[in-house]
């Protein structure tokens, strides 16, 4: 009998009307003897009784250990609450740059050999993380990924911003002329890709597109203290513009979130309303750049008005940064919000970030007060999974509140103590299928909300076969 038949089988009977016990499973089969009569205790029974809790608690860890080890190929899914807390996903030897899924089993991971050097490589898989494919590879100093755009009809692209050939330019208080954008598209899931030259510079990451076609960005020509909203319905092959952000009050902030729910409404972030600097002596300072933080539009960009948020008072007099909204349905719409000190490191006293959400049940005409967080934002991210039902990561616990942020949960999800979730609003796929990045370079995937979780296997440096890229 081969290894492998004999562990399907031990593990077929280990599983036999086998239940989910918990992480409560000692306790419960204790209290259940202690609830026993006294007179049951005749001489020998206890003993036999602690032998049978033993054998339990040991048939519990063994089928969790199996789980785990089938869970490594990508297969079964273990449980958040398996004995001696949680999972250890495999981790690659190269460092996941970026990633999108688009279902529980398609989605693009872009890997890097190291931190700040190595080939670039866009691998694609169909299966849940079983197997990999090479789809891009860019060689090692040749630029760098200005962000990536999938959709589940098998669109997407990838922007890419070449390296200049030469020496490096002495740095300028002036602003040059941007590096062009190389484009990647394809139309069927990344068998096929073609290659162009970005008319306006413009990277992937600072546009949104509410389908192929259709997207707008924001251009910040010469001076470099002026914005203009620019459109497109022909995926980024040409642009035109729509308005002048500058004149309409809007602060030219480069960090804001862009984010349309149809072709007419749309929402402009602001995302840090104070820019800590230091003058020509080295005198640090901080410089007002905004007292409004949220814009919106109802008629495709070309009109805007600002939006009066009620953030907490302490709030106010702290940099503010406010990330796109999420929406579900026409109604209901929360709004991610974080304040954060800056006359202190990051958690000391004075130092370090709050983070609430705000909640819209009128579409965002309206904004109710905020609720806080706990642990804020900054650990591992967080999912709207719902109006009411919010996931945040907290190292390698997750976070989970059903009722709109009155009362909250928490849960290990992963086994190491330096582990941690990375959880994002590209991760989430529906209110069951959720793509979580762990650290640098793992992966672990849930296909019920959050309750338990599977690791995937990530790419690795011997799946990188380097090939020439279309059109080069």
């Amino acid at each position: 009998m081969s290894g492998s038949r004999a562990r399907e089988l031990l593990r077929a009977d280990v599983l036999r009307d086998y239940q989910p016990a918990g992480p409560d499973l000692e306790a419960r089969v204790f209290t259940e003897l202690e609830r026993r009569p006294r007179q049951e205790a005749r001489p020998g029974r206890s003993m036999r009784a602690l032998q049978i809790a033993a054998l339990v608690v040991t048939a519990a860890v063994v089928a969790a250990a199996l789980l785990a080890h089938e869970a490594t190929d990508g297969g079964v899914t273990v449980p958040a609450w398996a004995p001696f807390g949680g999972l250890r996903p495999p981790t690659s030897d190269m460092s996941i740059v970026d990633d999108q899924f688009v279902s529980a089993n398609v989605g693009w991971v872009l890997v890097q050999r190291h931190v700040t050097s190595g080939p670039t490589v866009l691998f694609k898989t169909g299966d849940g993380g079983r197997h990999w494919t090479e789809q891009l590879y860019f060689a090692d100093g040749t630029g760098g990924v200005a962000g990536m755009r999938f959709w589940p009809d098998g669109h997407g692209m990838v922007g890419w911003l070449e390296r200049p050939a030469g020496p490096t330019p002495i740095p300028s208080k002036t602003r040059s002329t941007p590096t062009p954008e190389v484009i990647f598209r394809t139309a069927d899931g990344g068998a096929h890709w073609s290659r162009s030259i970005d008319p306006l510079g413009l990277t992937v990451g600072s546009r949104f597109f509410v389908d192929p076609d259709q997207g707008w960005g924001i251009e910040r020509p010469l001076p470099v203290n002026s914005a203009l909203l620019v459109r497109t319905v022909d995926g980024g092959s040409s642009w035109q513009p729509v308005a002048d952000l500058t004149a309409a009050g809007i602060p030219p902030t480069p960090n804001g979130s862009l984010v349309f729910r149809d072709a007419s409404d749309g929402w402009l972030t602001v995302a840090d309303s104070r820019v800590a600097g230091a003058d020509a002596s080295g005198v640090p300072f901080n410089r007002v750049v905004a007292t409004t933080y949220l814009y919106v539009t109802r008629d495709g960009g070309q009109t805007w008005a600002g939006q009066a948020l009620p953030l907490p008072p302490e709030a106010v007099a702290l940099d503010v940064r406010v990330w796109a909204p999420v929406f579900f349905g026409r109604s209901d719409a929360l709004l991610p919000v974080q304040a954060i000190d800056l006359t202190g490191p990051i958690g000391t006293p004075g130092g370090g970030a709050r983070s609430y959400l705000l909640r819209s049940a009128d579409g965002g005409q309206t904004w109710a007060p905020p609720v806080e967080l706990p642990g804020g934002m900054d650990r591992g991210g967080e999912l709207l999974l719902g109006p009411r039902h919010w996931l945040i990561g907290d190292g390698a616990n997750l976070r989970e509140t059903l009722d709109g942020g009155q009362t909250w949960t928490s849960r290990r999800v992963l086994a190491g103590d330096g582990d941690a979730l990375s959880l994002a609003p590209w991760s989430y796929i529906d209110q069951r299928t959720i793509w979580s990045q762990v650290g640098a370079n793992g992966l672990v995937r849930s296909l019920d909300g959050g309750g338990s979780w599977s690791v995937v296997r990530p790419p690795m440096a011997a799946d990188v076969r380097p090939r020439r890229l279309p059109g080069t």
